[in-house]
């Protein structure tokens, strides 16, 4: 599990002189941990974008979630952060097809969505376990994301309307 990567693709200097960070380093870490548990899957809680200069490119190439794939990852969910450029920049990642849309974007989004396949919830079989996801935005979702022109859904009733649907 991983979240808030912040297009963090380099590593970043530490206090102490010394590095952390870095996509090459979480790819080898997550290879390390595959071939001791190859049952585990990988998530992504979101904030995989914006904090570095490779946002500039956020919603043209899509450089995280083409990151997030070549690592192998199952599934990602959105941060508050997604939301930076808009629905209308998201719907952009999505499509990863260079364009920006005009407007509020809220059926661009719901559209590139769909024609992306992105699904409420899924279900991940490994080891003979099912895994039921579904990804929530927070309780001040609307405050830290306050130009995506979008309205979030209460938690608790998104919680419940998920965890419905991946019971039947």
């Amino acid at each position: 599990f991983t979240h808030d990567t912040h297009d963090h693709f380099y590593p970043a200097p530490s206090e102490d002189g010394g590095e952390y960070g870095g996509y090459t380093r979480l790819a080898t870490l997550l290879e390390r941990e595959r071939v001791k548990y190859p049952d585990a899957i990988t998530v992504d809680g979101g904030d995989f974008s914006m904090g570095t200069l490779f946002q500039t490119i956020y919603a043209t190439q899509a450089p995280e979630l083409k990151a997030l794939g070549a690592m192998g990852y199952d599934v990602t969910t959105l941060g508050n952060h997604e939301f930076d450029y808009r629905a209308s920049g998201l719907a952009a990642i999505v499509q990863s097809n260079g364009t920006v849309l005009d407007g509020t974007g809220s059926q661009e989004l719901k559209q590139a969505m769909e024609d992306y396949g992105v699904e409420n919830h899924l279900i991940i079989t490994r080891g003979g376990v099912n895994y039921g996801i579904f990804g929530l935005m927070g309780e001040d979702a609307d405050a830290c994301a306050p130009m995506s022109g979008m309205e979030f859904e209460p938690v608790a009733d998104a919680a419940r309307r998920e965890v419905a649907a991946l019971e039947e």
